[in-house]
């Protein structure tokens, strides 16, 4: 059984798997397709995906859900559990236990604050129309896992002006009973 720790930890890999892929550089091996994803990034438009992974590791896991990227800030739903960053806080929000965690962007886990450390470790990565997918190997102390990703229905729009959906309503939060521990 997955332990919350187990969860946060398989979440952060994702997020920060698919926030990297979106802020593809140098370190990918296609020059095409780095300078494809390199200009969705720094557009400044808002892109979203729907996506689906498996992990490979000591803890294997699978899932699916969507990514919203726009600029500093980003969202990814997956069922009940959400991960949302704002450029200075990221919330870590699972609805099945009513929980939320909240860490300073600048202090948390650094695969989140700098996700183009991942790029690195890209394997078989892949763009065909609005579809991208492919591997990545994720590193946490001793602990390796293996990512395979796929993004699907990747859209470039303009982006909202209303932030509101990358921060969650705190104080709507605790009067339906969340438990909401700040780490920042």
């Amino acid at each position: 059984m997955l332990t919350d720790t187990d969860i946060r930890r398989h979440s952060a890999i994702i997020a920060t798997v698919l926030l990297a892929v979106f802020s593809i550089s140098t370190y990918a091996q296609d020059s095409t397709l780095i300078a494809r994803l390199h200009a969705l990034l720094s557009s400044g438009n808002r892109i979203s995906a729907t996506y689906c992974f498996d992990i490979d590791g000591t803890i294997p896991m699978n899932g699916l859900g969507t990514v919203v990227v726009q600029g500093r800030c980003f969202r990814l739903d997956s069922g009940k559990l959400q991960i949302l960053g704002n450029g200075e806080s990221i919330y870590t929000m699972d609805a099945g236990a009513k929980e939320l965690y909240i860490e300073s962007a600048a202090e948390s886990n650094s695969r989140l604050a700098n996700p183009e450390q991942f790029i690195g470790g890209m394997r078989e990565l892949k763009m065909e129309g609005t579809s991208v997918s492919g591997s990545v190997e994720a590193k946490e102390g001793q602990k390796t896992s293996v990512v395979h990703f796929n993004l699907e229905g990747v859209q470039v729009s303009a982006p909202s002006a209303d932030s509101a959906e990358f921060t969650p309503q705190l104080e709507e939060l605790e009067k339906e009973g969340w438990v909401i521990t700040d780490l920042r």
